[in-house]
């Protein structure tokens, strides 16, 4: 109705995802969020911006369920000539404890640590959820493209995960959260996922086109009928999952 303002349980129930009690399949009880980037001095965060390192979080998982600390299992990998002054800065950090490193090559450290982490993120851990991307590491050297991405139960958790992420405080910005339906087979396969990128890196979507079907083709190393119909069931899925949101870039007063 004109000018009413909606729940985010009423415009999720409207999308297709059962109500209260109602039964449904097993994707609808999930749903993705993506956040804008949120700022935050993690000594993860800093130690990724200050040295360009690439990191591959292996473990997270708190401490405890009640437990604000996690224990952290990465493997970092850096220039050779600042690893050392890494594995030196996670060694005086004051807010870590339980610090094993392994240098496991001239650019490699395997670190495990446990350490603080953001409200935001125990609440994930208690409702069960889970990340798609960790919101602690810089993945993107633009900072408007940087968003962290997560999958939590429908209408129990959700709310409490953007509260948190208020900008630390009732002063603080209340970031605009993409909601969508959680639905893992619409995932790319590996080789879907090779296809898309290829032809991006090609400039088969460029406008106008730099590449040609053909020319997909033979950087995959089949024919063109077999890259269209490739591409076509890649591209499928893609507009798929971004055309089936459950709500809207929303707040958190909105769900």
């Amino acid at each position: 109705m004109q000018g009413k303002k909606t729940n985010g349980v009423a415009e999720l129930s409207r999308a297709g995802a059962p109500g209260p009690g109602e039964p449904g399949d097993r994707h609808t009880s999930l749903v993705e969020l993506e956040f804008p980037e949120i700022a935050d001095d993690h000594w993860l965060r800093q130690l990724t911006e200050r040295w360009p390192t690439r990191v591959h979080l292996r473990v997270c998982r708190p401490v405890a369920p009640s437990d604000s600390r996690v224990l952290q299992i990465l493997d970092l990998e850096a220039k050779p000539e600042d690893v050392n002054a890494i594995e030196r800065y996670v060694r005086s950090l004051r807010e870590v404890s339980g610090v094993h490193v392994v240098r496991t090559a001239p650019s490699r450290l395997f670190l495990r640590v446990i350490g603080p982490v953001p409200l935001e993120c125990t609440e994930l851990f208690r409702s069960g959820g889970f990340c798609l991307s960790c919101r602690l590491l810089v993945q993107d050297t633009d900072p408007k493209t940087r968003t962290w991405r997560i999958v939590v139960p429908r209408r129990t958790a959700a709310p409490k995960v953007i509260e948190a992420a208020r900008g630390r405080g009732p002063a603080g910005p209340e970031p605009k959260v993409r909601v969508r339906r959680f639905v893992p087979a619409k995932s790319l396969t590996p080789r879907q996922h090779e296809a898309i990128g290829i032809a991006h890196r090609l400039g088969y979507y460029d406008y106008p086109r730099r590449a040609r079907l053909a020319d997909v083709g033979r950087a995959l190393a089949i024919s063109r009928s077999a890259t269209a119909e490739l591409l076509r069931r890649a591209e499928a899925k893609v507009v798929a999952r971004e055309l089936e949101p459950i709500g809207h870039t929303v707040g958190a007063e909105s769900l």
